[in-house]
């Protein structure tokens, strides 16, 4: 890994920050893997929450059927059989993130995947992933991979 930041330093940048982002990514987490007591972190609050891998799987399977539509708390709440505090607490334990944040994760997952796929627009993706326009979509994107939806689809398809 340091042999590409040396290569990338010496060609002044030339593949572009995404390129860089994506080095100083990876070296991030193979240090935080590797360097940190990141894992037994993680692991140890896996161990703490009540909810387990079987109901990660039933959140992530309704999330992947209503994706585009308005999803609550409340909704994934009654989807375990349980308050929305307690939902709320012991998902934030498992999941590391709140229900909103790993949404929006997924919505954005789903939104990089189509937007590699070829000619699509971006209005009606966002409308489709549940986003409330365009901009809330490119707002969200942005500050999630670094770059706007449409930045993504030029560089993807290589302009």
């Amino acid at each position: 890994m340091i042999e590409l930041f040396l290569l990338e330093s010496e060609n002044k940048g030339r593949n572009g920050p995404v390129y860089l982002n994506n080095l100083i990514s990876l070296l991030a987490t193979h240090y935080i893997q590797n360097y940190s007591n990141y894992v037994d972190i993680k692991n140890s609050q896996l161990a703490a929450s009540k909810f387990d891998q079987r109901q990660m799987d039933r959140v992530d399977a309704y999330i992947a059927e209503n994706i585009g539509s308005n999803i609550s708390v409340d909704d994934l709440a009654d989807l375990l059989g349980c308050s929305k505090f307690y939902f709320l607490r012991e998902f934030k334990k498992l999941a590391g993130v709140t229900p909103y944040q790993y949404l929006l994760s997924q919505r954005l997952e789903q939104a990089k995947q189509r937007l590699s796929a070829g000619s699509v627009n971006i209005a009606v993706t966002a409308l489709e992933l549940g986003f409330n326009d365009q901009s809330h979509l490119t707002r969200a994107f942005k500050a999630h991979f670094g770059v706007t939806p449409g930045q993504f689809v030029k560089q993807h398809n290589g302009e």
